[in-house]
Parts: C-alpha cells; sequence; structure tokens
C-alpha cells in the first residue's frame, strides 16, 4: 500500500500577531510520527485569503522546532525581515526598503568613486607646453603648405585625366559598334543593290527576248500574208500573171491617199520603201501611231 504524508501543525494555538484569522504555521512533519522533533521539514504561513495577499517572509523552523517567538522572528536567525517593513493592500504587499542597507551601499559607492578620483589624479601627466608647427621642426609652415597644395593640385588633375581617359575609352567603344553596324548595314545594301541589278537585268533580258520573239512573230505574220496577197501595182508575178488596169490604178490610189491623210505613214514609208505600205500600216497601228516605236519594231 501506498503511504500518505500530511503536514500539521506544531503549535495550534500559537498564531502570529496581526495575522487573525489566519492558520498557524505548519511544521514539516513526515510519515506516522505526529511529534518527531528531528528531520522535520520548513513552516509556512498559510496564505490569507480576506486579503487575497501571499506573504513574502517564509520562515525556517530554529533547533528542528517549528517554534516563533512573539516579535515575528524565528528563534537563531536574527536577520529576519521584520513585520514594520510590510504594508499589505488589496491585491498587493509593499515592501519597505531598508534604509541602513541603503546608506552602507550609497557610502561604499561614494568610497569607491573618491578613490578612482585619487587614482585618476595620480595618473595625470605632467603639465607641458609647446606650439607645434604643421611641418614639424625641420620643415617651415610655408613649405608644407605649398607642399599639400601642389599634392592637392596634382590629385584633382590625376582625378580629372582619369574620367577623360574613362570618356575616352566610352567614347571609342561606342564608335566602333556604331561602325560596325555601319558596316554591317552597309554590306547589306550593297548586296541588295547587286541582286536587285542583277535581277533587273535578267529581267531586262527576258523582256527583250519576249518582244523580239513577237516582233519576229509579227514580222513572219506580215510576211506570210504578202506572200499569199496580191503583188505590188507596177511589179510582175513569177509567173507572168498581169492584174487590170483598173486594180492598178485603184491601189495607186489608196497608197497616195494613205500618204496624204497619215503623215506617219508617208514617213515610215520614206524610211523604209522595200516594205509594203499595208505592212508599215499595221505595224504602226500595232504601235498606236507612235512613229518612233514602230521605227523600233522594225529595226529589231
Amino acid at each position: 500500500m501506498s503511504r500518505s504524508f500530511t503536514v500539521r501543525p506544531a503549535n495550534a494555538k500559537q498564531q502570529r500577531p496581526g495575522m487573525e484569522g489566519t492558520s498557524p504555521g505548519r511544521g514539516g512533519g513526515r510519515g506516522r510520527g505526529r511529534g518527531a522533533t528531528g528531520n522535520q521539514g520548513p513552516s509556512y504561513r498559510d496564505i490569507d485569503l480576506g486579503q487575497g495577499a501571499r506573504p513574502r517572509d517564509r520562515t525556517t523552523v530554529a533547533g528542528g522546532t517549528g517554534q516563533k517567538d512573539a516579535t515575528g522572528q524565528t528563534e537563531g536567525n536574527d536577520k529576519a525581515i521584520p513585520e514594520e517593513r510590510f504594508k499589505r493592500g488589496d491585491g498587493y504587499t509593499l515592501v519597505v526598503p531598508n534604509e541602513k542597507k541603503r546608506q552602507s551601499v550609497l557610502k561604499q559607492g561614494q568610497k569607491e568613486l573618491e578613490a578612482y578620483q585619487k587614482h585618476k589624479e595620480s595618473r595625470r601627466p605632467a603639465n607641458f607646453s609647446y606650439v607645434g608647427t604643421v611641418g614639424g621642426p625641420n620643415v617651415p609652415e610655408d613649405e608644407v603648405r605649398r607642399q599639400q597644395e601642389q599634392e592637392n593640385r596634382r590629385q584633382r588633375m590625376g582625378m580629372k585625366d582619369k574620367r577623360e581617359q574613362y570618356r575616352q575609352t566610352q567614347k571609342q567603344q561606342e564608335d566602333k559598334q556604331i561602325q560596325m553596324k555601319k558596316d554591317y548595314y552597309r554590306g547589306q545594301a550593297q548586296k541588295k543593290e547587286v541582286r536587285q541589278k542583277k535581277e533587273n537585268k535578267e529581267r531586262e533580258k527576258r523582256l527583250a527576248e519576249d518582244h523580239r520573239q513577237k516582233n519576229q512573230a509579227f514580222l513572219d505574220k506580215l510576211e506570210a500574208q504578202q506572200k499569199r496577197g496580191r503583188p505590188r501595182a507596177g511589179v510582175k508575178s513569177t509567173a507572168g500573171d498581169r492584174h487590170d488596169s483598173k486594180e492598178v490604178v485603184e491601189e495607186e490610189q489608196e497608197e497616195e491617199g494613205f500618204e496624204e491623210e497619215e503623215n506617219p505613214l508617208a514617213e515610215l514609208r520614206d524610211l523604209y520603201p522595200n516594205y509594203d505600205v499595208q505592212m508599215l500600216s499595221e505595224i504602226l497601228q500595232s504601235a498606236d501611231g507612235d512613229l518612233d516605236e514602230a521605227i523600233a519594231l522594225l529595226r529589231v
């Protein structure tokens, strides 16, 4: 079976002054022996439920008896906190500081501060007077100032040169990139121009060939029509046939009428007398009456 432990008060009639209505301090005896005086635990005061505050001082049992004296101090403990230092209120307990201890701490701090001041005074160097110069005792101040000005000017010029060199480098890189782009696009334009020229030449060649073929076909057609038609007036045929004089006269009159009405045809006939008037008229009609184009067709 399990052993039960109980805490019972050492003296039920003993109460702390000023703590009416509260339980007395309890002895810390354990085990089955209630009257055992040795090996007893500490005694604690009960919490005042009416006030709602818990006392801060926990007294120990003096000599293992758990007895307290009438002044609120434990037997054999002279440094316990007196009861007058506690100020209790609703929900709190105020502990007044120990003025004696406070004065002792302040006094100790003042002593240490005075000791530190004495130590600092003893370590202070002796008085001395020296009027220093910029360059020291060996170099005059004017010379030092002049050297500083030269150094500052040299640094400014160096920074300026570095900035200028950086700008030039950046500009050279940008110019190089721009020139590369120009060369690239110039090459592309030249290639395009050469390609266009080649295409134009091929196109002109095809057009000239087509034009020549059409002109040749047209001339062949005219020649075939001329061969199938009647011979020119005043010219005998190979077979020796003669045409009527009336037809010859009408043909001559038609030729004269063409010469009178159409001057370009007359000019074209004067330029090419070996061609038939009807063929020249058809060529001129195919050229829409343009004499130059008709001449170009006949020259092909």
